[in-house]
């Protein structure tokens, strides 16, 4: 359901795209999530770096991803 607006899924720092963006405040992307599986494990993203978000990697600056969910309010579920 994630991907199934047919476009790649940002990856931002601290959640700009939802704090910052509303305010008219920059919210770059710093990488897109071009697939996602769901695996026994977890769920896994192919993702394809800018330049800045994969020097923040390299520098260790970042090391993991916090999602924003799209939960159902009737029920509580995760649907995205």
């Amino acid at each position: 359901a994630s991907m199934s607006a047919g476009r790649d899924l940002p990856i931002d720092i601290n959640h700009s795209i939802d704090l910052r963006g509303p305010k008219g405040e920059e919210a770059p992307a710093r990488g897109w999530i071009k697939e996602l599986q769901a695996r026994a494990d977890g769920i896994w993203a192919r993702v394809e770096w800018t330049r800045e978000g994969a020097a923040l990697l390299a520098d260790r600056a970042y090391r993991f991803i916090s999602p924003v969910l799209g939960i159902d309010a009737r029920d509580g579920k995760t649907v995205r």
